[in-house]
């Protein structure tokens, strides 16, 4: 059942929103609450927008979630993680008969506990890192957010925790070397990116600066911003795909690295990219959306 569960949700994750930008290309004004944030969001009084400084407890759970499972593997045995996945299995299966009254058989979970260190870990880096920059780095305003994007959220981290136990697969040695060296290089550049974009709205920019529903924006350079509107999605990617290659290309994970592709391709990158375009008459031609030289 977990396994079934992890797949609907990464399906899902990629589907939804989609569909809905599409859908927001027809009617904008109901689902351009549901897709944006930040500096490209619409002023609204909706009962259902949360501070966007709220992502703070996306990572708190994940880090959570991801230092639990690395106990439980590390400080006994590796054969307990996927026996305490089998138990939350059993659950699953016990709930969705409540629920349904469908008659669901357990069945015993084949991940292999060894080969799913190095991704766990390098998920955990991740998660101290972005829960670091998301205290001291981030410079956070008054920006919102849909309540689902939250919800969303609070889920993801765990699923992917789940994800890469039940489908890690071994792999060569090169590819693990090649993966933690694309995501030690992708992080370090979307450190720097994080640490432009929070310097833009410290007292020590001396760049162009608009005033946008009483927030302050900055026209970014340096780093990958030469080269893209928004590099630190770009770096976000590559961090996932690194993940990917080191599970030993996971199913799971290479869904996780489409759902990545697609939400940041057409949907959160694009009305960034046209809003500096709007508000800097300045802004350089040659920067491309999310890929450099590319897109």
């Amino acid at each position: 059942m977990l396994n079934s569960l992890a797949t609907l949700f990464w399906i899902t994750a990629i589907i939804i929103p989609f569909s809905l930008k599409l859908l927001s290309l027809y009617i904008p004004s109901h689902l351009d609450i549901f897709l944006t944030w930040g500096k490209s969001q619409k002023s609204s009084d909706s009962i259902f927008l949360v501070p966007h400084r709220y992502f703070t407890f996306f990572y708190i759970t994940g880090l959570s979630f991801n230092s639990l499972t690395l106990m439980i593997g590390l400080t006994t045995s590796p054969e307990n993680l996927l026996a305490a996945l089998q138990n939350l299995d059993t659950l699953a299966d016990n709930m969705v008969r409540c629920l349904t009254g469908c008659d669901v058989s357990s069945v015993h979970l084949d991940g292999n506990p060894m080969v799913c260190y190095l991704p766990l870990v390098l998920l955990q880096v991740q998660l101290v890192r972005r829960l670091y920059e998301s205290w001291f780095v981030t410079q956070h305003d008054t920006a919102q957010m849909h309540i689902l994007h939250l919800l969303f959220a609070l889920l993801y981290y765990p699923c992917l925790t789940v994800s890469i136990i039940l489908t890690a697969k071994p792999s060569l040695i090169f590819y693990q070397i090649a993966a933690t060296v694309l995501f030690i290089y992708a992080s370090f550049h979307q450190y720097n990116c994080h640490q432009i974009l929070a310097l833009l709205r410290s007292k020590k920019n001396n760049g162009s600066i608009v005033n946008v529903n009483g927030n302050v924006y900055g026209l970014p350079s340096g780093d990958w911003f030469e080269l893209v509107s928004s590099p630190h999605y770009f770096a976000e990617i590559l961090i996932y795909l690194a993940l990917f290659v080191s599970s030993g290309f996971s199913f799971h994970l290479g869904l996780n690295s489409v759902y990545q592709i697609v939400n940041f391709s057409f949907i959160c990158t694009p009305p960034t990219h046209y809003w500096y375009l709007t508000v800097f008459k300045d802004y350089p031609k040659n920067r491309k959306i999310l890929i450099p030289f590319i897109y």
